[in-house]
């Protein structure tokens, strides 16, 4: 016994638009060119890695691939008042203090400023 013929489908209407391939390496945007920021630095270690300067040495990496490897001009960051430790890393390795966001920022009950921070390239390789 033989089956009936199936019917045609209907057929399916074409995509318009860009079709979902992922971009390739050089257009990915994690990639920078020289001039673009740097926008986020880790934040904050495991407890038990606190007071062995891997927080300055860490820094100090990012700083010199920013610089020297992408050519950065001008990397920035924000730190809150009440961490002590980071802003003390920070300042380690070749930030310089720039400003304060007063009660900027609110955690615990409670009204913190923040720290804002910048190192310059030239500044930074003319002392690293």
């Amino acid at each position: 016994m033989r089956h009936p013929p199936r019917p045609a489908r209907p057929a399916r209407p074409r995509r318009r638009g860009p079709r979902h391939r992922p971009l390739p390496r050089r257009h990915r945007p994690h990639r920078r060119r020289p001039g673009q920021q740097l926008r986020e630095l880790p934040d904050r270690p495991h407890p038990r890695q606190h007071r062995r300067g891997i927080g300055t040495e860490t820094t100090l990496l990012v700083l010199r691939h920013a610089f020297a490897t992408v050519g950065l001009h001008r990397v920035h960051l924000e730190v809150f008042e009440y961490n002590e430790r980071a802003a003390r890393a920070y300042t380690k390795a070749g930030f310089v203090h720039e400003g304060r966001a007063r009660q900027a920022h609110h955690w615990d009950d409670r009204y913190w400023d923040v720290l804002h921070m910048a190192a310059l390239r030239d500044d930074w390789l003319s002392t690293h």
